[in-house]
């Protein structure tokens, strides 16, 4: 573990992490995601403001996850497929060969 210090909405913040530049990447994008909300609602607080951005993050987060699904899904059909062709092949080869 390494601390790393981030500030978001001029506010320094000492975190612990397994991975600095992830956790600067990460701060990056909530303070990115703080200021496109601060411009188009600049008359939220800062917690709430604060509170849309990790809603936003979620919600990206569970397209993300749904996706990874959908694919890891897609993946295990099309080795289903690949195993009963592979099998068929072999059965052919056994039948021929005798």
């Amino acid at each position: 573990m390494t601390t790393v210090t981030v500030t978001i909405s001029g506010r320094e913040f000492r975190l612990r992490c397994d991975d600095q530049a992830r956790t600067l990447r990460a701060a990056s994008e909530v303070e990115r995601l703080l200021e496109v909300l601060r411009h188009d609602s600049a008359d939220q607080s800062t917690p709430t403001l604060a509170l849309l951005a990790a809603l936003n993050l979620a919600e990206r987060q569970e397209t993300l996850a749904e996706h990874h699904r959908h694919t890891l899904d897609y993946i295990r059909q099309q080795l289903h497929s690949m195993r009963s062709y592979l099998r068929d092949a072999m059965d052919v080869a056994v039948e021929t060969s005798a």
